[in-house]
């Protein structure tokens, strides 16, 4: 690589550890997601501008890991709502990447940094994951990793409009299968790339570093990305796996629930369920989720 890489934002920065010759510099910034970013008073926010205001510009590029711990925790949180006031989830993904990259833009443009690339999340942690009372997976596997693949299509969409300063790259498309299913080969703990994985990772960075490529997300975006998706229902045990332990927060039928909190948020016939790992007859239940809707096989 002819320039250097400093690598700013989350616990995802790890994909770049430990330190070679590529590596200029990496700021951990903590649980940073990309909508705190785009609040510029945001005490994780300012950490990384400190950081950001110690680096010489000069052959240098910036990686951004941000926006895993938004799909993960908050987005289908608020989707289902929002899709049941009006909003489409095309117009609502698309808001969040253009927030994203204009207040990333304007900090570059001021720090001198010619350009930035945002580093896309890896594919979603499987069901069988620990729950995270802290961040925890917010819908099931395969509705993340489609959130995952609309966000990554936003970001193409920009890139190819001719942005001058917004770069992207991801390994997502190596990490799941045509049916959005996450390899768990890929990941260390059920989250992070594991550090096998960092010199393929530098290699899909590569041309972008070099100038010879503004995006590198592979050619499988182009095939999955023919995919419609919109709302569907699926059994939840047949999510989940055994039908007792539920590791993730979703969206859940009412029906057999005697015991839903009023706290708890509702549309529809559906309640966000939270912090519940143990559900009782939750065979008879179903779970709101996002899938190809062309597809025969869901």
């Amino acid at each position: 690589m002819t320039r250097k890489l400093v690598v700013v934002g989350d616990s995802h920065t790890s994909t770049f550890t430990p330190f070679d010759e590529n590596i200029a510099a990496i700021f951990y910034a903590g649980p940073i997601t990309a909508d705190a970013f785009c609040r510029v008073q945001h005490e994780l926010t300012q950490q990384v501008l400190k950081f950001l205001s110690s680096i010489n510009p000069r052959d240098v590029v910036l990686i951004f890991c941000m926006s895993e711990i938004d799909i993960r925790t908050h987005y289908w949180r608020d989707i289902p709502i929002l899709m049941s006031r009006g909003m489409a989830l095309k117009d609502f993904i698309e808001h969040k990447v253009s927030s994203f990259v204009n207040q990333t833009t304007s900090i570059c443009k001021q720090l001198g940094f010619s350009d930035f690339v945002l580093w896309g999340a890896p594919s979603s942690q499987l069901a069988g994951a620990a729950y995270d009372e802290q961040f925890p997976a917010t819908g099931d596997t395969i509705t993340r990793n489609i959130l995952t693949h609309l966000f990554n299509k936003c970001c193409l969409a920009i890139v190819e409009s001719g942005h001058s300063h917004f770069r992207f790259s991801t390994p997502f498309y190596h990490m799941v299968s045509n049916g959005f299913d996450t390899d768990p080969t890929w990941l260390t703990d059920t989250i992070h790339i594991t550090n096998a994985m960092k010199s393929f990772c530098l290699g899909l960075l590569g041309p972008i570093v070099a100038g010879n490529a503004r995006a590198t997300a592979g050619e499988r975006i182009k095939m999955l990305g023919q995919a419609d998706f919109g709302l569907a229902t699926v059994p939840l045990a047949s999510s989940i796996g055994d039908g007792r332990s539920l590791p993730y927060r979703t969206w859940v039928s009412d029906t057999h629930q005697p015991q839903i909190a009023c706290a708890d948020p509702k549309i529809g016939g559906f309640t966000l369920l939270k912090d519940l790992q143990r559900m009782d007859e939750s065979s008879k239940r179903m779970e709101l989720v996002l899938r190809n809707i062309h597809d025969k096989n869901n």
